[in-house]
Order: structure tokens, then sequence, then C-alpha cells
């Protein structure tokens, strides 16, 4: 699996509460992008002295790691005189008293703190917006949105404020180079995935927001134009350039950079290359009014697989009505609606012939022509910008030569099959979705977990014990029309066993 979806269950938001865990299994977690919170147990503890608070500072920039006594002391004082080390040594043991005497080790010259890294947040913010960089850089822009909003919610004000010395001042300023840079990244991604006029409409009172946080930063200010662009503002878009002209004349004395003048010559020809990469898409899929019932191992795998670029085609399938369809909805909202290229939904009535599921991916990406042009032009279309292309009750064997021409997209577009079987290619991953099963283990089997989601979506209990469900479930195939079906007769009146 690839660590984009790993870091969904470790990247952190506490955007609602003053303080909150960074991982709430962790016995022992420390706050630092703000006044510092230690938390132990699920316990937010008093906050330590002045110094002690420095002492577990410094330890937690290296967290589960040796510390030299002297580094420590030079973070502190400047200096390591045998006085401050032994001022060190009492503060050291205070610690222990607080968190506990297996919090913090002696080990040779320097001293250890016994903790995850993962309940450092300054660790969790660095990991979150090293992934969602990478996530911009495969085009998963919801992804990256997701990372980057975990990330800086750790964020709670000034990190390290009381350790002045040179090491700390430069350790500040790197970590706000880090926010403000996520922050630009945030609002690149949001812009890239506008799809059409009102959208951007939707978002230019946050990139004039972001932009009016860090009016200097060139970025910020252009992807604001873009935005205002989309959205048909032209004149807004003027009067913020000229502003930001003036603005430099003013506070710093100097004309913006010839990268701006052409950016806003461009913006004035409304270059199509200043674009969203969605704009334009589309995302099409079924609908339902239920949730996703008794498939998220299999959700999660597929979604897993197509972040990867290593996989391009995976087939999910089953036997007639075991829900592959339902599946590929869940995956396609999940995974392809955060995609520049949207999802293009091929259905039955489409996909048992090339022929056919060629022209109807090609009428939704605005290809035209004949078959021969939709075999030439379609590559170099879908493999522009990240695609999902779906395709629904394939008929195996029947759609080889088209699904050649949609890998010859490359990389960029990912293939989603469903079926009753495999399509036999070399490069096929496959999921293969069974009936859920009636035999129970250590709580109710998933037929009857499935039928009792069904109930609680309905918003209505089911009036049976569940040994009742059981004994109906025992009775089903499994398969979720069925299991539908026990619903509405638990439903409807009394069973007799």
């Amino acid at each position: 699996m690839d660590q984009l979806g790993n870091l969904r269950g470790t990247a952190i938001s506490a955007s609602t509460q003053a303080v909150r865990p960074h991982t709430e299994a962790l016995p022992l977690t420390v706050s630092l992008l703000g006044p510092q919170v230690i938390v132990r147990n699920g316990n937010v503890l008093p906050a330590p002295a002045p110094q002690q608070r420095r002492v577990l500072a410094l330890l937690a920039t290296h967290p589960g790691e040796v510390v030299a006594r002297e580094w420590i002391s030079r973070g502190l004082w400047g200096s390591a005189t045998l006085t401050q080390l032994r001022g060190l040594q009492v503060y050291v043991s205070n610690l222990r008293s607080a968190l506990g005497k297996s919090a913090i080790d002696l080990v040779g010259n320097g001293y250890r703190l016994n903790i995850d890294p993962q309940g450092i947040d300054e660790v969790v913010f660095k990991d979150s917006l090293a992934l969602g960089h990478m996530a911009m850089s495969q085009e998963l822009f919801d992804d990256a949105i997701g990372l980057f909003t975990s990330g800086l919610s750790l964020w709670r004000g000034e990190p390290y404020d009381d350790l002045p010395h040179g090491e700390f001042i430069a350790r500040r300023a790197g970590l706000l180079e880090a926010k403000h840079a996520a922050e630009d990244a945030l609002l690149r991604a949001r812009v890239e995935l506008l799809r059409d006029v009102g959208g951007a409409e939707a978002l230019v009172p946050r990139s004039a927001e972001v932009y009016a946080e860090q009016p200097r930063r060139e970025g910020r200010m252009m992807l604001h134009l873009r935005c205002l662009m989309v959205a048909g503002r032209m004149a807004d878009a003027a009067a913020i350039a000229n502003e930001y002209r003036n603005r430099l004349r003013a506070e710093v004395g100097v004309e913006p950079g010839a990268g701006f003048s052409e950016f806003y010559s461009r913006l004035t020809r409304r270059d199509p290359a200043l674009l969203p990469q969605a704009w334009g898409s589309s995302v099409n899929m079924p609908t339902y009014a239920t949730p996703l019932l008794g498939r998220d191992r299999e959700l999660d795998l597929a979604v897993n697989l197509l972040r990867g670029n290593s996989t391009r085609l995976l087939s999910v399938v089953g036997v007639s009505q075991v829900g592959t369809t339902r599946l590929a909805a869940s995956i396609a909202e999940v995974f392809g609606l955060g995609l520049p290229g949207g999802v293009v939904w091929v259905g039955p009535e489409s996909s048992d012939d090339a022929e056919a599921m060629l022209t109807a991916v090609a009428t939704s990406v605005g290809v035209n022509g004949s078959l021969a042009e939709f075999r030439q032009r379609l590559p170099k279309t879908l493999g522009a910008r990240r695609t999902l292309v779906v395709i629904d009750g394939a008929t195996p064997g029947r759609l080889t030569a088209g699904l050649a021409v949609l890998l010859a997209a490359g990389p960029k577009v990912s293939i989603l099959l469903t079926g009753t079987k495999p399509a036999g290619l070399a490069s096929e991953q496959i999921i293969t979705l069974h009936p859920f099963s009636a035999v129970a283990g250590s709580g109710p089997s998933p037929a009857a977990e499935f039928v009792m989601g069904c109930a609680a979506a309905l918003g209505v209990p089911l009036p049976v014990e569940t040994s009742v469900i059981e004994e109906q479930v025992a009775a089903s195939t499994g398969l979720p029309a069925d299991l539908e079906q026990v619903v509405i007769d638990l439903l409807s009146g009394p069973v007799e066993s």
C-alpha cells in the first residue's frame, strides 16, 4: 500500500479543540506547535515550570533518541558549565516525577525521551505536509487537501517560543515557512480541482482570505487571480494586480519581476494554460441514498491500489447482484472525485463491446470523430490529467482491444472494471466480492451486520433479537438484494421461529 493511504489514520485534526492528543491510544503526547501541552494516558497534565518545559521541548526534538546533556544545556543557556549541567539534572528529575519515571532515561552522557514519534505534533505536522506535497505531485488533489488540512490544524501558535538561541530561531523560521508553503499548496489544490464557474465563484472568498494573510507571497496572489479569472471577474483581478504593484513600490521600492509581468499578460489573454487542471471535467457515477455497507475493507484496498501508480487496471468481480456496481460507485466517490480528470463512467449498455466502450469514453471527454480517430486521440486526451475510467458490467474478452487503447494513455489513467469475471490481462489486479457470510464469530455475522446496517440507514430499529436476524440471514443467499428483503420482512411484521 502506498504511504498516502497509511497516513490517513495518523494525521491529526485539532481544529475544534485547544488540546487534542495526536493519537489517543498513545500513552504520552507532547504538543510543541504553540503553547506546550502534555497528555499522559488521555489526561492533560499541568504545565511544567518554564525550565522543565524547555528541557522537554529540547528532548522532544529527538524523540526516542539519546540527546547529549551538553547540547540540552546549550539550548537552555547557550553554554554547558558544571553548574548548569547539575541544574539540568534537577529539571530532568522533576520531569520524570511529572511524566513517570520510565518517560526519560539516562543513557551514558545524555537523556532519552521514551515517546512514539507520532506523539509529537511537530513530527505528525511534517509527515502530513510531506505526504501532501507527494499527493500534489501525483495529482491526487483531494488527498492533498486532506493531508494539508490535517497537518495545518496542528498549528496552534508560535513553536519553541521560549527557546531563544540561534538553532531554535532557525527551527521556528523553518517550521513557519513549511506552514506557509503548505497553505500555498492547499490553495493550489483547491484551485486545480475547480470544474466550473460556480465552483470558482464559491472559492473566491477563501482565495482572497489566504492571499490577504500573506500579501507578499506572489504565488498566492497568482492563485487568487486565476480563481477570479475562471469566475469571470477580470475587473477584480486587474484591481488586485495593480494593488500588488503599488504595494511593492511603496513597501519595498521595487517593481514586480518579469515572472509576474508574463503571468499577468497571460491572465489578461485568458490563456487556457491558466485554467484549473480539472476545468471542464465531470464526475459521473450512480448515486445511492444509503451508505456502502459491509465492504469497508474492499473499499480501502481498492482505493489504496488505485492511488499508487503500479495499478493501472483493477477488476472488481463476483456473482450477479453481489454488489460490484455499488462498490465501484463508492470507489469512484472516494478516489475519483478528487482527480482533475474526474470520473468517466461507462454503463452496461456500452461495456460489452470495445467500439461502444471507446465511443462512450470519447463522448464523455469531448473527443469527436470516427472510431479510428478515437483510437488515435483518446490516449493523448485522457493522459493529460489523472482520470478514473469505470467500466461497469464488463464482458470479458470483448473489451481487450478497447482496454489497450485506454492503457496507452499512460499512468495518469486508472481503469476500474466490474463484472462476473476479470478481463484476463497481465497487468490486472483483481478484488473478488463474495456474498455476505451468515457464520457468526465473536459478534454478529457479516450478513446480520448488513441487515442491521440497512435498518439503521432507514432510521428504523429492528423489532427482533439478533438471534432472530441470524436465523433469517442463514436462510438467505447472502446477496445484498436478498438481505435487503430480510430487512423488509423483519420490519413488516412478526417472524415465527
